[in-house]
């Protein structure tokens, strides 16, 4: 399962204030015995998920920004204006609770060379902003049906899916009931189960899916399983794993039921 912009966001910030609290406890060995880890670990977690704020106003910024020709513009002082604005709440918490207030060598609490790696990851973190696809830049699912297009012999055809009536599974092939005929596909029932409309089709079986439009009865079969009568005639059997499945499909596709 793909992670979404925002978690990969938050792990980012995650690790950073874990990764950069170890690093900086580690390194100030002469003054380790005098300062508390997890007080080094709250002290930058603060300072680092300031950017959850920042990144919830760049996401608003960023929608009203889509529609102007100058965006990029607009969008390079926002930048500009958010590394600022962690600065100040940077400077802010090192002076209230920074574990290394008071120690040689420190200013405001931080060494001279928190501020350069301070300032890279802050560049680095609004640039992942910026670099994120607009949401007008990402392709939604269409809701037109997709054409297929299909081989039979020399000669090819192109369906629409209300066109298919039913799918079985013939080894590393799919054989596909259409109302153009029928057709071998040297593909696994996955690769179509994923294609297809999934409001459309269900598998009702690990070797059948069925076009839930041609669905004319739902019938028990003389073993005490279920089995479906299709629109063409046939009469497939549904699995016990699939039958909850199928009668949600049904259902929802029913305005009303009777008794």
């Amino acid at each position: 399962m793909k992670m979404t912009h925002n978690l990969q966001f938050f792990l980012a910030l995650l690790t950073i204030s874990v990764t950069w609290s170890l690093a900086i406890f580690l390194k100030e060995t002469t003054v380790q015995a005098q300062v508390n880890f997890f007080h080094v670990l709250v002290w930058q977690a603060l300072i680092w998920f300031f950017w959850v704020l920042l990144y919830l106003i760049h996401r608003k910024i960023s929608r009203l920004l889509n529609k102007q020709k100058s965006s990029k513009k607009w969008l390079l002082l926002w930048a500009i204006l958010a590394v600022s604005i962690h600065y100040i709440w940077f400077f802010t918490v090192c002076q209230l609770i920074s574990p290394y207030l008071g120690f040689p060598h420190t200013k405001y609490g931080v060494y001279p060379y928190f501020f350069i790696f301070w300032t890279l990851l802050d560049i680095a973190l609004m640039a992942a902003l910026i670099m994120k696809p607009k949401d007008d830049e990402v392709k939604s699912p269409t809701t037109e049906p997709q054409w297929l297009s299909l081989k039979r012999g020399k000669q090819n055809y192109v369906l629409k899916p209300d066109e298919i009536n039913w799918l079985s599974a013939e080894n590393y092939y799919t054989k596909l009931y259409t109302t153009k005929g029928e057709f071998l596909e040297r593909k696994p029932m996955k690769y179509f189960q994923k294609l297809l409309p999934p409001d459309m089709f269900v598998r009702i079986h690990r070797s059948t899916m069925v076009n839930i439009d041609q669905i004319c009865s739902l019938e028990k079969d003389r073993s005490g399983g279920k089995t479906i009568k299709l629109a063409d005639g046939n009469v497939r059997k549904i699995s016990r794993t699939q039958l909850k499945r199928v009668q949600k499909a049904i259902a929802e596709r029913c305005i009303d039921t009777i008794d």
